[in-house]
């Protein structure tokens, strides 16, 4: 795993959620922004398997020790702000023409690259 890609995450994640004023529960011990994080590099590294990422996260010292059912029930409860995170990151009004995605998909090598490690898929959270 990469160190910078996780710091990096978590704190894209925790400004987003500061700015969209976003308030943790006052008894939680685990702030939304690590649920997020644990829930991203889970699809990232560990193709989706939420426990090992946990497990590994807690491990290394990234965040705090949660039991696997409560991390997925304040996983279920932050959906909302994944979504508006998606959309700020992913939908966020940039525009651009079909002639700039096809340069862009030429830099990673052409058709051949769709469907491979260098494009991520982008789908609702929901159907995940």
């Amino acid at each position: 795993m990469n160190d910078s890609y996780i710091v990096t995450t978590f704190v894209v994640i925790d400004d987003l959620l500061q700015w969209m004023k976003h308030e943790d529960d006052n008894r939680s011990q685990v702030c939304a922004s690590e649920i997020i994080l644990i829930a991203v590099i889970a699809a990232k590294y560990f193709h989706n398997h939420h426990e090992r990422a946990v497990s590994i996260l807690v491990r290394m010292g990234y965040v705090r020790r949660i039991s696997v059912s409560r991390f997925n029930r304040r996983l279920h409860n932050a959906q909302s702000q994944m979504l508006q995170i998606s959309e700020l990151l992913a939908q966020n009004q940039i525009q651009n023409t079909i002639e700039q995605q096809i340069n862009a998909l030429n830099k990673i090598g052409g058709l051949a690259a769709l469907g491979s490690p260098k494009t991520d898929n982008m789908y609702h959270a929901g159907w995940a």
